[in-house]
């Protein structure tokens, strides 16, 4: 038996939209300067802090200030305070590993921040009382903004990506 047009052109029609609900809100091609690899994140800094959040206070609904003090500063201009706005909530997360040393981290758009939402863009996501590794001077990507480990005595972390970044700040090559 012979199905009438109208019900194939539905059938069809009905196909079509639940394949693009599946993929509305996904990104087929992330932005290419978030997948750099940690060389290149840290050859390219110009402003590198590590900084504790203060407060955050939203700004409106979808917007949050998060006010940093800045502990150490690894590179760039001499400041106590910033502030940076995001499109986003502060963070209540639970570190996949506490000291950067999960082979997924160090590999091109490895990051604390990749896989939260869309690849399309960095929403930076942090909370209060925590301390993270900033780079700010540039287009961010998924490990701009890392949370790391403090000591109460002694260099200021342990943590393999703030050693790391330390370490090649430190030789990285001049422009």
């Amino acid at each position: 038996m012979r199905r009438p047009r109208s019900s194939v052109r539905t059938a069809c029609v009905a196909l079509l939209a639940l394949c693009g609900a599946a993929t509305v809100g996904a990104c087929p091609y992330p932005d290419p300067g978030k997948l750099v690899t940690p060389e290149q994140l840290v050859d390219g800094a110009r402003d590198v802090t590590v900084a504790r959040v203060e407060q955050a206070t939203a700004t409106n609904v979808s917007e949050v200030r998060y006010d940093f003090v800045v502990l150490e500063r690894l590179a760039g201009p001499v400041r106590e305070r910033f502030s940076i706005t995001a499109q986003s909530h502060p963070a209540d997360e639970v570190l996949r590993s506490y000291d950067h040393s999960d082979e997924a981290f160090w590999q091109p758009g490895g990051g604390r921040l990749n896989g939260e939402g869309s690849r399309c863009w960095v929403t930076p996501r942090f909370d209060v009382g925590q301390t993270y590794l900033v780079f700010q001077d540039q287009r961010p990507t998924f490990r701009s903004f890392e949370r790391i480990l403090v000591q109460p005595r002694g260099p200021i972390s342990i943590d393999k990506w703030y050693t790391w970044v330390v370490e090649r700040l430190r030789t990285r090559p001049q422009p």
